[in-house]
């Protein structure tokens, strides 16, 4: 299964009630520094506690 696919699937598990996001998913570039892949920095205290966030970060490693 493709990574869009998967990300489909879950948009549609989480829709959006009553204006809160039910699915996030940012990227980590720095310990509690997270974005929305668009520029926006998004700060993880704003996020609503029903929101599902799923967060993308590098690996200490590097990439594999």
């Amino acid at each position: 299964m493709r990574l869009s696919t998967r990300l489909r699937t879950l948009e549609a598990r989480f829709r959006p009630a009553d204006e809160v996001p039910g699915l996030l998913l940012v990227f980590e570039h720095e310990p509690g520094v997270w974005d929305d892949g668009r520029g926006t920095t998004i700060d993880p205290a704003d996020i609503d506690p029903r929101t599902q966030v799923i967060v993308i970060r590098q690996r200490p490693d590097g990439p594999h």
